[in-house]
């Protein structure tokens, strides 16, 4: 097996027939372990591997873009390559257009080497290097702070390098990935294009393009059959081939005897909900934060999920309001009684009778009341020992320092704090001098979260 990662989009070229929505697989329903043997794919044992999804906690979700609450990971592992077969074969035909989309999350990538992860089998099961066309890689820039970059290429050439546009990603984002693939009668002369967040028209895609139209096209024939997935660690002469890990979600291939036809059989675009959201909005309030949204036009919704996260990647649900499915404007609200402490994100999960979904914007809230009653005493510090005190202090992980009128830092500790009242009492060195000082308290992601004077006596 070559150095693929994953050659997942066995591109289904148009026969002349009728136009055709050939994969889609979001991996909803399948059990954790491996992708082979399930819904259909066949062979890549102990390769890829199904995640499966508590909550929808991690799911891989893009703005308008249906995905489903499992996805796959890829690693650099030597063996079968699962494939999902299609219904039928596609026949490679003139003048046809095939469109793929999917989702892409790569935490990071051991090698600058660029890997290819897309590919068109022409048979079931790839047995021999070279039988496919529209590849799509994937790597870093080599940088010192390394950037995540995806690359394409007609037909493997032989080095198995790609051709890449211009521009770099952070590496653990979420990619939405769509390739257009223009097949034309004779060799050399189809072209490919990679659209990276593109916006999704009903005509096809726009923005973040990079076109490749040169170099071989393989001269391959024959009938197109499934999407395969390919990974691997290959050592050829003195270069190591690693696959990088990347999970995927969403995967959806179409053609059509036009690129409008074949765009509108891939339908990428998600279904809109019979709701629309006029306001949402998150503040403090209490010891709490309250989120208020106001909907209109509400027909056959379900409910509204409410989800939170830490980082604005990872969300959990925490609740639920019923919908009233009303023709008026209709306000809502929730309130979370027990936030995460420092910045919380939150979401809406707009669930409608036929459990179709749509999420709303993210809403980033930073809950402050921890410091806002913090005091210290005795004030000024006669005998070494001063109280840090708070009726309320939110838990978590604190660094308290203290520093002179110069700047200089010349005291500091750690405090973890389980939540609640707190009084806890400082020894200072001995060494430290009679003064004035500034105490300054950061949180655990080094933000400045009070600042107080304190005189040493």
């Amino acid at each position: 097996m070559k150095k693929n990662i994953l050659a997942v989009f066995a591109l289904t070229l148009y026969l002349g027939t009728a136009a055709q929505l050939n994969i889609v697989e979001n991996f909803t329903g399948m059990t954790a372990g491996n992708l082979g043997g399930q819904n259909s794919w066949i062979g890549g044992l102990n390769d890829v591997q199904v995640s499966v999804l508590s909550n929808n906690t991690g799911a891989i979700t893009y703005p308008n873009y249906t995905s489903g609450t499992n996805y796959i990971t890829v690693n650099d592992i030597a063996g079968a390559d699962p494939v999902k077969p299609f219904a039928s074969n596609v026949g490679i035909g003139a003048n046809s257009v095939t469109y793929i989309s999917f989702l892409v999350r790569a935490p990071f990538s051991t090698s600058v080497t660029p890997e290819d992860v897309v590919a068109l089998p022409s048979v079931a099961l790839r047995t021999t290097l070279g039988n496919n066309l529209c590849y799509f890689y994937i790597a870093h820039d080599g940088g010192a702070s390394p950037e995540l970059k995806f690359g394409i290429s007609k037909s493997e050439d032989g080095t198995g390098l790609g051709q890449f546009g211009t521009a770099t990603y952070a590496f653990g984002g979420v990619y939405l990935i769509v390739i257009r693939y223009n097949l034309t009668t004779g060799s050399n002369n189809d072209a490919i294009s990679l659209y990276v967040n593109p916006t999704l028209g009903t005509g096809g895609p726009s923005g973040g393009s990079f076109n490749v139209s040169s170099g071989s096209d393989g001269g391959y024939s024959g009938a197109l059959s499934g999407l395969q997935l390919f990974q691997s660690r290959v050592t050829a002469g003195f270069t190591t081939y690693f696959t990088p890990e990347a999970r995927f979600d969403a995967f959806r291939v179409a053609s059509g005897a036009t690129a409008v036809e074949a765009w509108t059989n891939l339908s990428p675009i998600g279904a809109i909900l019979p709701v629309t959201i006029s306001s949402f909005k998150a503040y403090e309030k209490q010891q709490g934060i309250q989120l208020d949204w106001t909907a209109h036009s509400e027909e056959n919704l379900s409910h509204y999920e409410i989800e939170r996260s830490a980082d604005g990647r990872n969300f959990t649900a925490i609740g639920q309001v019923a919908a009233v499915n009303t023709n008026t404007e209709k306000t809502y609200g929730y309130y979370d009684a027990n936030p995460l402490s420092g910045t919380s994100f939150y979401r809406l999960k707009n669930v409608d009778m036929d459990a179709s979904s749509k999420y709303s914007n993210i809403l980033r809230v930073s809950l402050d009341k921890s410091m806002k009653n913090i005091r210290l005493y005795p004030n000024p510090v006669t005998n070494g020992i001063v109280s840090l005190q708070s009726a309320d202090l939110s838990k978590g992980n604190y660094t308290l320092a203290l520093y002179n009128l110069a700047g200089q830092q010349i005291y500091s500790f750690s405090l973890n704090h389980s939540g609640g009242a707190i009084n806890h009492s400082i020894q200072l060195s001995k060494t430290i001098n009679t003064g004035m000082y500034k105490l300054i308290v950061k949180n655990k992601e080094e933000t400045i979260v009070t600042v107080k004077q304190i005189i040493i006596q």
